[in-house]
């Protein structure tokens, strides 16, 4: 009875012992297979695999100048846009070529440089100051509400813009006349004689004009006059009622007007009236004057 206890304790204990062994073999495993993903290692050396990804640093445009301009009368006037632009990458990574600057106001044609039209004008480490020349016409209408907008890109194409700063352009009063001299061929006692030629008045500035005081002269012959308040004009050929009479004081053409653009203009029609008349060459005592207002 002794002996048979004896061998299932002996049973007990090697059974024991293979479920010992076998979780320290399971567990062994596992721990094998964390330090296998884990490349774990040990002794002198390990080896490492190292990589990096490098970001582009994308460019900013830091400062733009203040800009004011007066236009040209009848003509054009080139204007400098300049900036600083920055990239932690340095100066030469700004690209120059993609440099823009446009000028625009609501309503009026928005000005812009071409891509040729830029210029580095000095650089520090990481900031290239940059002038970009763009155009600006006669008639671009005047005010300090006109916006600058600037951009540039970097050599991988990361791009920016400031549009923070406004242009002021001032005000241009400019006007263009065509003719020196209003000659008439004119019959005794007759009225509402019209003038061989018209008047242009041209705007080539950027104000507006809604009225015009326009002064004439006596003409005379010897001793024979045509009166100042004889003369009339008008905006319209072959009228015969409803001009704007004139004197050597100066009167008001309240059908005058102009509105500034690219080509603005107003004509102006002379008239006048005779009574009995000899023949003969009447000239003015005193220079006629248009003057838009």
């Amino acid at each position: 009875m002794n002996k048979e206890k004896q061998k299932q304790k002996a049973l007990i204990v090697a059974v024991g012992w293979v479920i010992v062994v076998g979780l320290l073999l399971f567990c062994g495993l596992q721990f094998a297979d964390i330090v296998k993903a884990d490349d774990y290692c040990s002794g002198d050396s390990c080896p490492v695999d190292a990589g990096a990804n490098l970001i582009s640093a994308v460019p900013n445009i830091i400062f733009v100048y203040p800009l004011t301009l007066t236009p040209s009368g009848n003509s054009t006037v080139k204007v400098s846009v300049v900036f600083n632009a920055t990239d932690d990458n340095g100066y030469s990574d700004i690209n120059l070529s993609s440099a823009m600057a446009y000028v625009g106001k609501t309503g009026e044609t928005t000005r812009n440089n071409t891509p040729e039209a830029c210029e580095e004008l000095e650089h520090t480490t990481k900031v290239r100051k940059i002038n970009c020349t763009l155009t600006f016409k006669y008639w671009d209408s005047a005010g300090a509400d006109w916006d600058i907008n600037v951009t540039i890109s970097d050599n991988s194409g990361n791009s920016t813009y400031n549009d923070t700063v406004d242009a002021e352009v001032n005000a241009l009063s400019y006007v263009m006349k065509d003719l020196v001299a209003v000659n008439w061929t004119i019959s005794s006692e007759t009225n509402d004689q019209e003038a061989d030629s018209s008047l242009i008045i041209s705007d080539r500035g950027n104000q507006d004009y809604t009225t015009a005081t326009v002064t004439d002269s006596n003409m005379t012959f010897n001793t024979n006059t045509i009166y100042d308040t004889n003369m009339s004009v008008d905006t319209e050929t072959g009228q015969t009622a409803g001009q704007t009479y004139l004197s050597a004081s100066g009167e008001t053409f309240a059908d005058f007007a102009l509105t500034h653009g690219e080509d603005a203009n107003e004509e102006i029609f002379w008239y006048m009236d005779t009574s009995i008349l000899p023949v003969g060459m009447y000239v003015s005592d005193n220079a006629w004057s248009v003057d838009p207002a």
